[in-house]
């Protein structure tokens, strides 16, 4: 019933999950394509949605990894979007090991993850290190609210967090400093995330 709501709520004039702004547009067309792949409905509002993301240059670095994420799923051509996110990402703002939104702005655990994450996911030649390294030292360290904020705040946020550790748990096996920071963030979020 989820994914016929989800289906419904979808533009049908382009294929998009029409939101706000063009940014909330691009968010909500990747995250409703992607919940649908998983979802295995695969039917025809999957693919007007995969269309419309084919079809959007992102503007931004949050963009870029959510439509590198969409293609990578669907099995498009990426090669391009994995070009920019790389070129993105190679350039960090001065002094700073995340990334940020966009090119030279400030760097934030979310962005960081979903770029680790999607250039992960696809296979490129990177450096993980740095973005690892950044993810480590950004995260919270009060007992019992150990989760990451959304850019420069300071307490957790249950989505970033859960991005930055679905991000950081392909590196566990490699990396066996990221056992007790991760172990931490999924304690954080078993505490504040609860049926209400």
């Amino acid at each position: 019933r989820a994914a016929e709501w989800l289906e419904t709520q979808q533009d049908s004039s382009d294929g998009s999950w029409r939101d706000s702004s063009e940014a909330r547009t691009f968010l909500q067309t990747a995250e409703a394509v992607l919940a649908l792949h998983q979802a295995n409905r695969r039917q025809a509002a999957y693919y007007a949605g995969q269309t419309w993301i084919e079809n959007h240059d992102p503007k931004n670095l949050d963009a870029s990894a959510r439509r590198l994420l969409v293609l990578r799923a669907t099995q498009s051509s990426a090669q391009q979007d994995i070009d920019a996110l790389l070129a993105a990402v190679s350039t960090p703002a001065a002094g700073q090991s995340g990334w940020g939104l966009a090119k030279r702005y400030r760097a934030s655990p979310l962005d960081t993850a979903l770029a680790l994450d999607a250039l992960r996911t696809v296979g490129a030649a990177f450096s993980s290190s740095q973005a690892i390294a950044y993810l480590k030292a950004t995260q919270l360290t009060p007992a019992g609210d150990q989760g990451w904020p959304t850019a420069a705040g300071s307490a957790t946020d249950a989505y970033t967090t859960a991005r930055v550790v679905q991000a950081l748990a392909a590196y566990k096996d490699s990396d066996a400093t990221l056992t007790t920071p991760l172990a931490n963030a999924v304690a954080t979020l078993k505490a504040s995330v609860t049926t209400a």
